[in-house]
């Protein structure tokens, strides 16, 4: 690494310029305070500082006394300390923040407390070059050592070149924080766009109702209470038909094992009997309670989830049974709001001669999919409609599959994509760690049902509304990738010696640092 360096930086590992110290174990009783002279931060003041474009932490969710502090033992790290997550998921999000005044950490977070050889700030920056998530030795639970830390190399320019360096940075990233800014505005009003399409499609504002069309017609139409009628009809016939088969299945396997003959007329004896028995077991799914629900369009009615889909759970694999190939399992990792994803570090596999008896929890194309562990993520809602390019694939616990009755798969996917809907899941989680639904919850789920043929012009409508804005996404999202390459583009050149011009009569860093350490060392002594 000294020989990527100009001639007057030096290299040297963290732990000569900086002092790693990890925070403290708060007991609950000292949590949730907002009065006290002492903040302590948390893992989500720091995303909550690098999600608003700070660098700064400046105000803590909880508070102790300096009394307090003295009791636990606490030693309070010092202003322009650089700070991070050491343990969870969280240290795989390498987000950096520093204290704006001395404050206390929690036992989930590290800091850097830089010495006289470097800029604060040029620590800070610098940090936010080194990957956490690639440092943690952990194979479980993500985690990074105080070891390790002190052990990362970091060049080290002259001081004054360290300034200059700082300035530069900060001119760039300000510009570019602004422009990101400027894009998460325009994203955050296209999604509030995009839900009063959605919101007016499902109370019959966006296209004239099928009643009105049929009044203007003079014609006759079906109501969303008939089709409703023939949506229950479809699922009692299915579900019949699917216990009948199973039963004959178990039935023609039982008596091959025994070595007996199973003929034609066998199984058409033993179809005909479990149908009977299958529509004595049926049970009619619950109409939605329509207590509070406001009033519908002419034509109109509610419905449940359960009503008009199948919802149906995969069982939990056993991760010691993956394969290297065969058919791809679909687990909550793969489902993002609005696409599945299958990037190979997100995939695992089930060994395809191994599928028989998971053959109904197989997906199909036009399926909607739903994430029932943290189904809400700050992104919107872990809810996808299964392409072509999704199947093979199997489900696995703590995933939902619907698949409809009748109704449009699509219509369904838009009807569930409503914020009614997540405030729906949202009062039915349970789970504080790792909130998750049930698919008795998802069933429960009252949707408005239009006229068939008024939710397929609603359909067209959405599409025309939403597809120029869709397309405008994507073009943020491409600007947001660009700007996220450019700052670490412009990081790597900055401690390349590349972003800066060198002033020869800089001090050298070698310099620098040897004083530094004679200084420490004499202070300690």
């Amino acid at each position: 690494m000294r020989n990527c360096v100009p001639a007057n930086w030096d290299v040297a590992e963290l732990g000569d310029i900086a002092e790693a110290r990890s925070g403290y174990g708060f007991p609950e009783s000292l949590q949730g305070r907002t009065n006290g002279e002492v903040p302590f931060f948390k893992v989500g003041d720091i995303s909550r500082a690098v999600l608003s474009h700070r660098d700064l932490l400046t105000t803590a969710q909880h508070y102790i006394t300096e009394e307090e502090a003295a009791q636990i033992g606490a030693r309070v790290l010092p202003k322009n300390t650089v700070v991070f997550a050491k343990i969870g998921e969280a240290v795989k999000l390498n987000r950096r923040a520093a204290l704006a005044q001395d404050s206390l950490v929690d036992n989930n977070v590290m800091g850097l407390i830089p010495n006289s050889a470097v800029v604060p700030t040029y620590l800070l920056h610098f940090m936010r070059t080194v990957d956490l998530g690639v440092l943690s030795q952990a194979t479980t639970v993500p985690s990074v050592r105080k070891g390790d830390v002190q052990r990362v190399k970091i060049p080290i320019a002259p001081m004054g070149e360290q300034n200059r360096i700082v300035e530069a940075i900060e001119s760039y990233l300000t510009r570019l924080d602004n422009a990101v800014a400027l894009l998460e505005r325009v994203e955050e009003n296209l999604k509030r766009y995009r839900a009063s399409v959605l919101k007016a499609a499902v109370e019959g504002r966006l296209v004239p109702t099928e009643a009105e069309l049929a009044r203007r017609e003079g014609r006759s139409y079906e109501p969303a209470s008939g089709l409703l009628k023939r949506i229950l009809a479809e699922r009692k016939t299915r579900w019949i038909e699917d216990a009948a088969e199973k039963a004959r299945a178990k039935a023609d396997e039982k008596a091959r094992k025994a070595g007996q003959p199973w003929t034609a007329k066998d199984d058409a004896a033993t179809l005909e009997r479990e149908r009977g028995k299958a529509a004595n077991q049926y049970k009619e799914p619950a109409a939605p309670d329509t207590t509070d629900l406001p009033d519908l369009p002419e034509g109109w009615c509610w419905a449940s989830v359960e009503q008009v889909a199948q919802i149906a759970v995969g069982p939990a694999f056993k991760s010691s049974e993956f394969s290297a190939e065969g058919i791809r399992l679909l687990r909550g990792g793969n489902i993002e709001p609005g696409a599945l994803r299958w990037e190979e570090e997100r995939t695992r596999y089930w060994p395809e001669d191994r599928i028989g008896g998971y053959d109904s929890l197989l997906v199909e194309e036009g399926d909607v999919i739903l994430a029932m562990d943290r189904p809400v993520v700050s992104a919107g809602l872990k809810l996808a409609l299964a392409g072509e390019r999704d199947v093979p694939s199997l489900l696995v616990q703590r995933v939902a599959r619907l698949r409809t009755y009748v109704l449009p798969a699509t219509f369904l996917h838009l009807a569930m994509s409503l914020d009614r809907f997540i405030e729906h899941l949202q009062a039915g989680q349970t789970g504080t760690q790792l909130p998750h639904v049930s698919g008795t919850g998802i069933g429960t789920y009252a949707l408005a049902l239009p006229p068939l043929a008024e939710q397929q012009r609603i359909l067209e409508a959405v599409d025309n509304f939403l597809s120029p804005a869709e397309m405008l996404c994507t073009s943020l999202g491409a600007a947001a990738r660009r700007s996220a390459r450019l700052r670490q583009s412009i990081l790597k050149w900055a401690f390349e010696g590349k972003l800066v011009e060198q002033d020869p009569n800089d001090e050298p860093a070698s310099v620098l640092l040897e004083r530094v350490r004679v200084t420490e060392a004499g202070a300690s002594k």
